[in-house]
């Protein structure tokens, strides 16, 4: 069994399995990994790990978590539209519940400490960020708002003072006023803003955390309606030391995500270009910043072409083995992005692009939605049989889309699941786990986890 530790990414490339061991009996396993340092060189060392024996027969299964889906109202709809999934992606029926404001955007995750999987969104509406705690069933009483910069547009959760504690924390782009918010957690979900804003380029209008230096903090980039990106490098207490523009991604970047596409142990960064039906990919220096290629840092930006003006892009392994397989080969990075477009009425195209294995797309996958009007995208599981499937929030109507993924890089019919109101954002998690390490989906290795979440 060999693991390989590249800056922040742990791979399992082996497949061994430990037979049940009798009590009183031990077994050794042997771990060796390489670990590449600030400097570009490698260093190798080992760890054994003694296991006392139990008496079971069998190691227990890997499990994926039961995704249901979370969706954000339109403008004006102040609620949030939850669809439990009973098991095998089946989706019986719909609850809603009041939030502070139309969810431009959402995220998941534990901001209460209690195990759960909680719901954060944003609103542009009235610059407030909206707290809501799960009651362990997928259930959603109590709230808490905070209010943010002018016309907030996306929001990140994840560890930013790591040097202090585990709790999770939020970055918040404001759109209308050029700066990113850093809200830091007590460890109960009460959030406070850490200092004034900062100061990003012009007209943010999503961000990302990752790691995207050497350093140990987590980093920020957001994806600017200017076609830069800017980058807030932590430094582990919730401060950022930001470059504003620190790469060229294309006029009117409206999304951006994290993985490393060109399997360099880098962070890339995936830019939805709106209505240039464009997607843009940047290579991650290591360092802070994105080029277009490491190899030529002045060569013409790469660009993917999609069909319908992109609102939203994701990555994750599409045409690989899935998530829930140990030791897979999972391949290269793939990315799927989802927008609309008028022609007397709205068609929703879902565009899926795989990756060739050298950071190019070729291999085209295009699904259309007649009168759709398509705003967020995320991949998971959603119905257990270990492949990457695609959800897409829809403005159109009371319901998001679901497409399942048979894991070669193509996806079925799009089936229609109901959340109880029209939406502009979507999300996935276990709303029932509970704990909520692995309640998020598992997209594999080379896609951040800045919340720690997924193991």
């Amino acid at each position: 069994m060999t693991w390989s530790l590249d800056q922040k990414f742990l791979i399992w490339t082996g497949d061994d399995a430990i037979a049940g061991l009798d009590p009183g009996e031990k077994a050794t396993l042997t771990f060796n990994y390489t670990v590449q340092v600030s400097n570009g060189t490698y260093s190798t060392a080992q760890v054994k790990l003694t296991i006392n024996g139990t008496g079971t027969s069998e190691p227990p299964p890997l499990v994926d978590p039961v995704l249901d889906i979370v969706a954000g109202g339109v403008l004006g709809n102040f609620n949030i539209g939850v669809a439990l999934n009973s098991g095998g992606g089946t989706f019986p029926g719909a609850n809603t519940y009041p939030t502070g404001g139309s969810p431009k955007d959402l995220a998941l995750g534990d901001v209460t400490g209690d195990g759960k999987l909680d719901v954060v969104s944003v609103s542009d509406f009235n610059n407030l960020v909206t707290v809501m705690s799960n009651t362990g069933s997928g259930e959603f009483s109590s709230q808490q708002t905070i209010t943010v910069g002018h016309g907030p547009s996306a929001l990140a959760l994840g560890r930013l003072d790591t040097d202090t504690d585990t709790d999770l924390d939020m970055v918040v782009a404001n759109r209308s006023a050029n700066s990113v918010s850093v809200l830091l957690n007590n460890g109960s979900g009460t959030f406070s803003t850490l200092g004034s804003p900062i100061d990003v380029g012009l007209l943010p209008n999503d961000i990302a955390l990752g790691y995207l230096n050497s350093g140990a903090a987590l980093d920020f980039v957001t994806a600017n309606d200017a076609g830069t990106l800017s980058v807030g490098l932590g430094d582990g207490l919730g401060g950022f030391t930001t470059t504003v523009n620190a790469g060229s991604a294309g006029a009117v970047a409206v999304a951006i995500a994290l993985g490393d596409m060109n399997s360099d142990g880098k962070l890339d960064a995936v830019v939805a270009n709106g209505a240039l039906e464009t997607v843009t990919v940047l290579a991650g220096t290591g360092t802070g910043g994105f080029v277009t290629d490491p190899l030529s840092p002045n060569a013409p930006p790469r660009v993917v072409g999609v069909i319908g003006p992109a609102t939203d892009v994701a990555v994750g392994y599409l045409d690989a083995v899935a998530s829930t397989q140990p030791g897979a080969d999972y391949g290269t990075l793939d990315f799927v992005a989802v927008g609309s477009y008028l022609d007397v009425v709205y068609f929703g195209k879902i565009n899926v692009r795989l990756n060739n294995g050298n950071g190019t797309y070729d291999q085209t996958r295009d699904y259309t939605i007649f009168g759709a009007i398509l705003k967020s995208v995320a991949l998971g599981d959603v119905n257990g049989d270990g492949e990457v499937d695609i959800v897409v929030a829809n403005e159109s109507a009371s319901n998001v889309w679901v497409l399942l993924g048979d894991g070669a890089g193509n996806f079925g019919t799009p089936t229609p699941v109901g959340v109880g109101l029209a939406s502009q954002s979507v999300a996935l998690g276990d709303l029932g786990a509970t704990g909520a390490a692995g309640a998020l989906p598992n997209l594999g290795p080379l896609v951040p986890d800045p919340a720690g979440l997924i193991v």
